[in-house]
């Protein structure tokens, strides 16, 4: 489905200091979502939790 396309109400969420270099996808996404709101943090250690691995992903 292009990006264009999307109806639903839409949240991306990213950081600047992301590891995985993950902000320039998130803008071209917002971008190009109708009506999504793109929120950027300065870095991911105060915008998410990780557990260990193969556990779940807890975000606060």
């Amino acid at each position: 489905m292009p990006l264009e396309e999307i109806t639903a109400p839409t949240m991306i969420i990213s950081a600047r200091d992301d590891l995985f270099n993950t902000l320039p996808a998130a803008e071209f996404a917002a971008g190009n979502i109708p009506g999504a709101k793109l929120v950027i943090y300065n870095t991911w250690q105060t915008s998410f939790g990780w557990t260990s691995a193969g556990g779940s992903h807890v975000f606060g």
